[in-house]
């Protein structure tokens, strides 16, 4: 199972994260257009095109971390997975809540909280596929 699967990841990773990329890109450049298709309201607008520029830098890091989530999650490693994404999710709050109001970010600490848990996801998932135990799961 181990060279199959890894050979796999690798394939995933690796389209995954040129689509992240492109993403990423496609939010950077092109995001102010795609938010004027759906509003007109200068306000909704700069909120939006604020947003897709914060969620640009995520787009790689979730490609990653769904590439490896999917590769233990098919090697029956699922409990580790849930904890890393739960876990990460419900630190976003507390986060949030630092960087917007504490540290007056405002609604863009929000979003670095978004992008600092999602950087947290991806690790967290990295560092449990390349700890290679899903190797020895019996599913």
């Amino acid at each position: 199972m181990g060279s199959r699967s890894s050979a796999g990841t690798r394939r995933a990773v690796r389209t995954n994260l040129i689509l992240g990329v492109l993403i990423c890109g496609i939010f950077l450049v092109g995001g102010e257009a795609m938010v004027r298709m759906l509003s007109n309201d200068e306000e909704v607008i700069a909120v939006n095109v604020e947003y897709l520029f914060f969620m640009s830098f995520a787009q790689p890091f979730q490609a990653l971390q769904v590439s490896f989530d999917h590769a233990l999650i098919g090697a029956g490693r699922t409990l580790p997975v849930m904890i890393g994404s739960v876990l990460m999710n419900f630190l976003r709050i507390p986060r949030a809540s630092l960087f917007a109001l504490s540290w007056g970010f405002a609604l863009s600490g929000v979003w670095w909280a978004i992008n600092a848990t999602t950087l947290g996801k991806c690790i967290w998932s990295w560092m449990l596929y390349t700890s290679r135990r899903w190797l020895h799961t019996k599913v």
